[in-house]
C-alpha cells in the first residue's frame, strides 16, 4: 500500500436474516366450518396450547362473537379463497365436517339449484379439486386432513383425496363422537327418529395423511 493512503475498510451490508421477514409459527390446527366455535376455542385455551396457533373459517357469519385471541384467529369466507392466502407447509391439522357435501360456491350449495343442479355440477366438481389441491399445498408433510362426510358421499371424498396424493383411510364415527357441534347434533336426532337412513347418513371419518417429503 502507498505511504498515505489510508487504508479501506470493507463494505459490510446488511445481514441477510434482516432483509427477510420472520416466518410465522406453524398453524396447529385449521378448523373449515367452526359454527359456533366453543369447540376450537377451549382447545385453543388450554394451557399446554398457550404458545400454539390455531385458525377458523366459517361461511356464516356469527354474530356477537370474538374473533380473534392471542394464538387463535377466526376468519369469514369461503375455504378455497382462505386456503389459498396461507403459506405452503404451514398447517399441521385441517378439521371439516361435511366440507364436500355441504360445498358452497358463493354461499350456495349444489342442490339449491333444484333442476338445474346437474347443469351446475361440474363447477362443483372442478372446486372441490381445487380445494384437495390447495389443502395438500398448505398441509405439512405427513400433515393431516380430518374431514367428516355422510357414508353415501364417503367414497367420492376418498377418491378426490386419493387422486391428490394423499394415504387415506376411513371408518364409521361411533355414536359418541357424533357429539360436540350442532349440526352433528342435529344428524344423530334424525337418524334416532329415521334408523332406516343410517346406511346412507352415518357420518364417516375420513383421515388423509400427506405423504412426506
Amino acid at each position: 500500500m502507498p505511504p498515505g493512503k489510508p487504508q479501506e475498510r470493507p463494505s459490510v451490508g446488511k445481514p441477510k436474516c434482516l432483509n427477510q421477514k420472520p416466518k410465522k409459527p406453524v398453524i396447529i390446527l385449521l378448523d373449515v366450518g367452526f359454527e359456533d366455535a366453543q369447540k376450537l376455542v377451549s382447545f385453543a385455551r388450554k394451557k399446554s396450547h398457550r404458545n400454539k396457533r390455531f385458525m377458523g373459517v366459517e361461511w356464516t357469519k356469527q354474530e356477537n362473537l370474538r374473533t380473534r385471541y392471542h394464538n387463535l384467529k377466526l376468519t369469514y369466507g369461503d375455504a378455497l379463497s382462505k386456503l389459498k392466502r396461507l403459506p405452503a407447509a404451514s398447517v399441521k391439522i385441517i378439521t371439516a365436517d361435511f366440507l364436500f357435501t355441504e360445498f358452497k360456491i358463493g354461499g350456495k350449495e349444489s342442490s339449491d339449484f333444484g333442476w338445474r343442479r346437474a347443469s351446475v355440477e361440474t363447477a362443483y366438481e372442478k372446486q372441490r379439486v381445487n380445494v384437495m389441491k390447495q389443502v395438500a399445498r398448505v398441509l405439512l408433510p405427513n400433515g393431516r386432513f380430518i374431514v367428516t362426510e355422510y357414508a353415501e358421499n364417503a367414497s367420492i371424498t376418498v377418491r378426490l383425496l386419493k387422486d391428490a396424493g394423499f394415504e387415506v383411510y376411513s371408518v364409521p364415527l361411533k355414536e359418541s363422537e357424533v357429539r360436540g357441534t350442532k349440526f352433528m347434533e342435529m344428524i344423530l336426532d334424525r337418524l334416532k327418529k329415521h334408523p332406516e337412513e343410517k346406511r346412507e347418513f352415518w357420518p364417516i371419518k375420513i383421515t388423509a395423511r400427506k405423504k412426506g417429503a
